[in-house]
């Protein structure tokens, strides 16, 4: 029995250009971000670890979120922000 091949998930060793390439709606979680030029010259050859260490962002969280915009995770595996609080 022969499976589909799945692509694999985007990890903190993925080029940032690989991801654009192959999943153009990930801009719009870059741009959440604030790196509204993932594009630039600069970041062509960077991986998402690279970027998430350079602007002091949280890798998991973003890989999540990068992992769900390409389709390759359901939303539904992860919450991507902390439970809200009870009041003391």
């Amino acid at each position: 029995m022969n499976l589909p091949c799945r692509e694999p998930l985007i990890t903190g060793d993925t080029p940032i250009e690989e991801v654009l390439r192959k999943h153009r709606r990930c801009l719009l979680v870059f741009k959440r971000y604030g790196l509204s030029c993932p594009r630039c010259a600069v970041l062509k050859y960077e991986t998402i670890g690279q970027l998430a260490r350079a602007k002091g962002i949280d890798l998991h969280t973003l890989l999540m979120e990068l992992n769900i915009a390409a389709g390759l995770v359901g939303s539904n595996v992860a919450t991507l922000s902390p439970a809200p609080r009870s009041p003391s």
